[in-house]
């Protein structure tokens, strides 16, 4: 069976992080020092060395759903995949994203096979070797 899987991989099939996700990058950073974003008020930023004004993230929102939405993230809550998701997928119709949970798209969809990588990178790459050995050939040559 071919896996054709790979072909999907950053084509916007997960948006918006998961529940669970959001709540443990909260519970992982309530501690940490965040500031308001100074070009985008409703935003929250980790603070930085020059940074004035900062505080702890607990003391700015105890709501995790809140710290998401400050950090520009939408929650999903789908979480599953369809049981025809891969053909709805493969016919071009519209589905619902599932949320982000973390987890690397390799690890989903399985890594890219050599063989469906861009040739011209490969072009590329011989051509800027035969560039140096040329150079290199000619430093010694003469």
């Amino acid at each position: 069976m071919v896996n054709f899987t790979y072909k999907f991989q950053g084509q916007g099939i997960r948006q918006g992080l998961c529940d669970n996700t959001c709540e443990r990058l909260y519970q992982s950073c309530r501690f940490d020092l965040f500031s308001y974003d100074t070009n985008h008020p409703d935003r929250l930023v980790p603070c930085k060395r020059d940074t004035l004004f900062c505080s702890k993230l607990q003391d700015i929102t105890a709501d995790y759903k809140k710290f998401c939405a400050l950090l520009g993230h939408k929650i999903n809550t789908k979480t599953q995949y369809d049981d025809n998701f891969l053909m709805s997928l493969a016919s071009n119709q519209t589905i619902e994203p599932v949320c982000y949970d973390m987890t690397p798209g390799s690890a989903i969809w399985g890594r890219i096979p050599p063989s469906s990588r861009n040739s011209a990178d490969s072009l590329k790459i011989n051509s800027i070797l035969l560039v140096i050995i040329s150079v290199i050939f000619t430093v010694f040559w003469f």
